[in-house]
This record gives structure tokens, sequence and C-alpha cells, in this order.
């Protein structure tokens, strides 16, 4: 519920985040798909990002595009450990390969496309600097994993000092239920707000007449 965010989460104020939409983690034949992952949640969760998507752009509100790309070069010791105890293969969201590329949804040439190396959006990008310049107060956090990129996200995103929203149909994990479960909890109580994609669309077009 956007209850105590209501003046905080309007189409000049807040930014929509759409992290890791890629095929490596939402398509069959993709990375994660390959292993055996249930990607039915993650791909009825992209059919509603996308009408949230196209409502975000009908009333203005900034969307960053974030992809995770994990070449070789980008990798740290504890990324490579972290690879080993679960029996990853180090070949996924490689620069320029298709299971890399966005998975069904599509930026428009004027909006923003940033790669990241890490879980967290914030960490060795711009898009702190990129937010603050427009003015961001409040990030809406969508895409997958919910219990990884978005909560590592969401949790830096409260610790610069933004109002953080995650849409809780808007996000999904090939990990299991429960683990979206407990992001949507651990940020209901810590460090943001939850709510859904139609309440939030309904929500921002309100607040676009409203100050139209």
């Amino acid at each position: 519920m956007l209850n105590n965010l209501v003046d905080k989460v309007t189409p000049k104020s807040a930014a929509l985040l759409v992290m890791d939409i890629q095929n490596d983690f939402c398509a069959d034949d993709g990375f994660f798909g390959r292993l055996g992952r249930d990607m039915k949640p993650i791909q009825e969760m992209v059919s509603r990002l996308e009408k949230l998507i196209e409502a975000s752009r009908k009333v203005g509100v900034p969307i960053f595009f974030i992809k995770a790309i994990y070449d070789d070069v980008y990798l740290s010791d504890t990324i490579r450990l972290r690879h080993e105890r679960n029996h990853l293969p180090q070949n996924y969201c490689i620069f320029g390969t298709w299971g890399a590329e966005f998975y069904k949804i599509k930026p428009l040439p004027n909006e923003i496309v940033i790669d990241k190396h890490r879980y967290n959006s914030f960490t060795g990008t711009n898009l702190d600097t990129m937010l603050r310049n427009f003015g961001i107060k409040t990030v809406i956090c969508t895409g997958t994993a919910t219990n990884i990129c978005v909560e590592a996200t969401a949790r830096e995103a409260y610790s610069k000092d933004y109002h953080v929203v995650i849409v809780e149909d808007c996000c999904a994990s090939s990990y299991g239920r429960e683990f979206h479960e407990m992001t949507l909890e651990n940020c209901r109580q810590t460090f943001g707000v939850v709510c859904n994609s139609e309440e939030l669309i309904k929500h921002l077009e309100r607040k676009n007449v409203n100050h139209s």
C-alpha cells in the first residue's frame, strides 16, 4: 500500500527501475531455464510489467532499464567462489550475446539503459547520479530476481535516502515463491512499501491529472 508515500510517488519525483529482464533470466531456453528453473512466474510477471512500463511512459515517469553484464573481466574472486559453491557455469549474461539481451521488453531510443556487474544496481554505475539529476526522490523497483537484484537495489536505494516502492506483481524469482514473499515482507518491515501494479498505475494517473 502507498498510504504513507502518497505525496512522494508522483510522475515528476519517481522513477521506474526495470531490472534484469533478460533472456538468460527469463526465457525457457535462457541460462536459468536450461538449468531447470521454473520460468513461468517470471514470464507471467513480465506481461504485467509491460503494462506498467507503458502506463509509466504515458504519465511521464522516467524509466531506467538495468541489465546484468557478467563477462569474465567483471567477475571478482567472491563471485567466482559463489558460482563454484552453487555449481553454476560462469557464462551467462555475456555482453553481445542473445542471453544478455532484453526479454520481450524494449526500451525506447530516448530511455536510459544501464549495465551493471553486481546484484546492486548502484554499485559501479552512475544510477545514483542520474536519478539525482532527474530530481528523483522515489524509486519503483521491478524485475528479477525479487530476492537478489531487486532486493539488493531496493536496500541500497533506502540507504541512499530514496523512498522505496517494490511492485509485488512486477517482480518474480525462479528460486521459489517463498523467496519472493520473504523479500516483500522484508521491504514492508524495514525499508519501503509494497504495492501491486494496478494500484500503482491508478495512483500515478491520478497524480498526473492533479498536477497537469
